[in-house]
């Protein structure tokens, strides 16, 4: 778009113009530059403008939308001006420590894997024992060569009779049944502990006055 447009005076060589004309055409650029030329050190855009700026200050013209802090960027095809406050701010997810939602281990996020059971065999021995007849049940024998009779009187000698028994050393082998494994931990969830550090590039955002 021209910003001086067309001068009120048309000046030809040959022409002899007066200082009316010159004055006139001088005059139009002058005003047309005032109003629509940028002062230097100025950023020209249409009024309501945003833009973004790696800078404290916003330029000559523009002022700060201040609503626009410790945000990221989302870019669109289109939409917009849009700015969502009721998320997490960026320094509370960036360069800052937060922590993840909690989660319990399921079964089927278990790595497979085995238990061993170390069950010894039980074993039972019988020692050896000794049986003898009640009382009453002794024999009795004579004492003189010849034999003789039965009569404890007559000198014979009284013989206890006890039956000996050697030990038998029994043992029964038994294999291990019924084995129980003991459980262990209690299912709770747990969380990380997360620190995202990022380098960043601090920006505000300008609207064209």
């Amino acid at each position: 778009m021209p910003v001086i447009g067309t001068l009120p005076n048309i000046l030809t060589n040959g022409t002899t113009a007066d200082a009316s004309q010159v004055m006139a055409d001088f005059n139009f650029i002058v005003n047309q530059v005032n109003a629509n030329a940028n002062p230097v050190g100025t950023l020209s855009a249409p009024s309501g403008t945003r833009a973004i700026f790696n800078q404290q200050t916003a330029p000559t013209g523009w002022s700060i939308d201040a609503t626009v802090t410790d945000h990221t960027l989302q870019l669109t095809a289109g939409a917009g001006p849009n700015v969502t406050t009721t998320g997490n701010a960026y320094s509370g997810m960036f360069n800052a420590q937060w922590t993840t939602d909690g989660h319990a281990l399921t079964t089927a996020e278990l790595a497979s894997h085995n238990h061993g059971v170390n069950d010894p065999t039980h074993n039972h021995s019988s020692p050896g024992h000794s049986h003898s007849p009640a009382s009453g049940f002794d024999f009795w024998t004579s004492t003189s060569a010849g034999g003789g009779s039965f009569n404890p009187s007559g000198g014979s000698n009284a013989i206890n009779l006890e039956v000996q028994t050697a030990a038998t050393a029994v043992a029964i082998n038994l294999a291990a049944t019924g084995i129980s494994i003991q459980n262990n931990g209690n299912g709770n969830a747990h969380t990380h502990t997360k620190t995202f550090n990022v380098n960043y590039c601090q920006c505000i955002v300008g609207v064209k006055s």
